[in-house]
């Protein structure tokens, strides 16, 4: 039997669908930072590092995100205190419970507090100023200073799916700490259990 083979006229399309479709994967990959300044931050300085020596690092460029803590507008500057959370290979923010401390961002834009409100994630590109004196819970805080070159704000995570609402003769939902932790399950009659898991909703940032 004779292979098929594309017209040239078919080839042409098959090239074009291929190039769409490498563009269309090349902007999903996009990160929340220009490559170009993912370059010209590297190589990089830890989190760790950056907090115990704000001073030594001014003008170096970093990367870092986290989830806002407080918008401050004042004239012609604006402040964001950030709760620092490592960063994954999209650079966007994640476990809160890995945080290893604060910082705050500067930038000469007007950021509406109702946007980019508490809670939400956030990802600066910027330099190093240094550091500014603050208080967390009554106790004197150094927060390393970030004057902003790029600033991406994540979009709010969509709600984790409600559990079911009608229960099958074997079904027993679990809780654990008032969250939805994700083991229902199933017994069966006959032996054994089938487990059917949701994802735990986040817990809110205390």
């Amino acid at each position: 039997m004779r292979p098929w083979f594309p017209s040239a006229r078919g080839r042409g399309w098959l090239w074009i669908g291929l190039l769409l479709l490498l563009a269309f994967a090349l902007s999903a990959c996009a990160t929340a930072i220009s490559r170009p300044y993912q370059d010209m931050a590297r190589p990089e300085v830890s989190f760790g590092t950056l907090i115990a020596q704000p001073d030594a690092y001014k003008g170096r460029k970093v990367i870092l995100g986290g989830y806002i803590l407080e918008v401050s507008n004042e004239q012609g500057e604006t402040f964001v205190t950030v709760l620092q959370t490592p960063l994954d290979h999209w650079l966007q923010p994640g476990d809160d419970r890995q945080s290893q401390g604060r910082f705050i961002i500067r930038t000469k834009q007007f950021l509406d507090p109702e946007v980019y409100a508490k809670d939400r994630a956030v990802t600066v590109g910027g330099s190093v100023a240094g550091s500014t004196p603050g208080q967390v819970g009554g106790s004197e805080y150094s927060y390393p200073l970030i004057d902003a070159d790029e600033l991406y704000l994540w979009p709010p995570p969509k709600p984790a799916p409600a559990y079911p609402s009608v229960y099958g003769p074997y079904y027993y939902p679990y809780w654990w700490d008032g969250y939805w932790w994700g083991y229902p399950y199933y017994y069966y009659p006959w032996g054994g259990v089938y487990y059917r898991h949701y994802p735990r909703s986040h817990p809110p940032r205390r």
